[in-house]
């Protein structure tokens, strides 16, 4: 090259570059809070952050060039899809961990919720719900954009080099069932007199249980100042109200117990049982200490927290008993007899 050639004795470097833009992010797969507890509190739910529930299923490869551009990371998401259902409980989201801002229904990608990756999601069970909540749909947000926490915002155009996943990922969540314990609710008040017939103690007793269909037992317990030998309680089954309901009375405890062979009596039928249970005072001359009946009912795991009591007030010697004289005798009497007793075995 050079001198009288064609070719120049010095040469030309042209260069040239390819400006990075940015490629949307790729989200596959789904995601699962770990499940919760029936009735379990807001402060004690599973918490995770964005990060922890999302990260697996977010990869920005495409933007990762050697010696060019690299990828991004997991901003945040925008929540595309969601139906609130109260009966069931509550999606809600916090920056802080300490303030929790529950979400509304979520019909569209173009009112999503956006929530940065370091937010924190849970879901609050409504009280005795089980099974599964209500899924999350989400847009993965990589960081090339900034997020913000429970803002409205648009990403109804995804994919390509926007910072919005063309593709959705569903969060699902459910709710174990735990038993939850009967109740039998009533208090009340009666007043036994001295010989009175066998009194009802609570009449009006009622018993529920929102996860059984049928229970395993009752008990009516002398829980104060019972006196055994005097104090007396009794039950007559009536299957067509009472179901299999049968009852025995432990006068050393001062107990009755109603039980149903293979917990098949309803709450119904336990409370028809509870509430012709009868007192008696077999005592002529009775103990007017108030007496206090307590009720639980156990629905083969659990027992009720006690929550229904009798209060007894007995009015003792408010009936007179009339003294009795018993025996017959015949004596023979005989003329000039001294004098004679007319009946020694009374």
């Amino acid at each position: 090259a050079g001198g009288t050639t064609a070719y120049s004795a010095s040469s030309v470097v042209l260069s040239h570059s390819v400006n990075a833009v940015n490629d949307a992010p790729v989200a596959s797969g789904s995601a699962t809070l770990a499940a919760d507890l029936e009735d379990t509190l807001s402060a004690s739910v599973n918490a995770p952050t964005v990060s922890t529930l999302f990260g697996g299923n977010f990869s920005d490869a495409t933007d990762a060039v050697a010696g060019g551009s690299s990828a991004n990371t997991l901003a945040g998401i925008a929540i595309t899809g969601y139906t609130a259902d109260a009966s069931k409980g509550s999606w809600e989201y916090s920056s802080n961990g300490a303030t929790w801002t529950a979400l509304s229904t979520i019909g569209s990608a173009t009112t999503a919720v956006s929530l940065t990756s370091t937010d924190q999601l849970h879901f609050v069970p409504a009280a005795n719900f089980n099974g599964p909540a209500p899924s999350l749909t989400v847009t993965l947000i990589d960081s090339s954009v900034t997020v913000s926490t429970g803002a409205t915002i648009n990403v109804s155009s995804a994919g390509g080099t926007t910072a919005y996943s063309a593709s959705s990922v569903v969060l699902s969540h459910s709710v174990t069932a735990v038993n939850d314990a009967p109740t039998v609710t009533s208090v009340n008040t009666i007043t036994y007199t001295e010989n009175d017939a066998a009194t009802a103690l609570n009449p009006g007793i009622a018993v529920a249980d929102v996860d059984s269909a049928g229970l395993a037992s009752a008990t009516v317990t002398a829980s104060v100042n019972y006196v055994n030998g005097e104090d007396v309680l009794s039950f007559t089954a009536v299957p067509a109200t009472m179901g299999n309901i049968s009852g025995s009375f432990n006068a050393a405890s001062g107990t009755l117990t109603l039980s149903s062979a293979g917990d098949s009596a309803t709450p119904a039928q336990f409370a028809a049982a509870l509430s012709a249970v009868k007192y008696t005072d077999t005592s002529a001359n009775p103990s007017t200490a108030t007496r206090t009946f307590s009720y639980v009912v156990n629905d083969g795991l659990a027992n009720s927290v006690t929550a229904a009591t009798t209060t007894l007030i007995i009015t003792g010697n408010a009936v007179n008993n009339p003294p009795t004289v018993t025996s017959a005798n015949t004596i023979t009497y005989t003329e000039n007899d001294a004098a004679t007793a007319l009946n020694p075995g009374i």
